[in-house]
């Protein structure tokens, strides 16, 4: 019996003139990626970045929504700040970014 593992790593975390991780390498040995979707880390033009290498190396992609907050990348807001209609539109809105991201030139 053959076992598979699908190697899955958060990716695309880096924002502006910061690059957090070696995306590149990374995906040379994952077999998905978790793209942030700009609210606790990411920004589009990463997202898209890492998007286009993923496709290259034939990786496959998913959204890796987070609460709005980047100072404490995600985390914090959800435990102050919870509220079940609120967190919906912000994970809908994150959900549809790293395709927005990729049809953006």
């Amino acid at each position: 019996m053959t076992i598979k593992v699908n190697l899955n790593a958060d990716m695309a975390e880096g924002y502006g003139a910061y690059d957090i991780g070696n995306d590149r390498e990374i995906l040379r040995i994952i077999g998905s990626a978790s793209i942030a979707c700009g609210f606790h880390a990411g920004d589009p033009l990463v997202m898209r970045r890492t998007i286009a290498e993923a496709s290259r190396l034939g990786v496959s992609v998913g959204a890796h929504p987070g609460f709005n907050d980047l100072w404490g990348f995600g985390v914090f807001d959800c435990i102050s700040n919870w509220r079940p209609p609120r967190n919906r539109r912000l994970f809908w809105c994150q959900g549809n970014a790293p395709e927005a991201a990729w049809r953006i030139e």
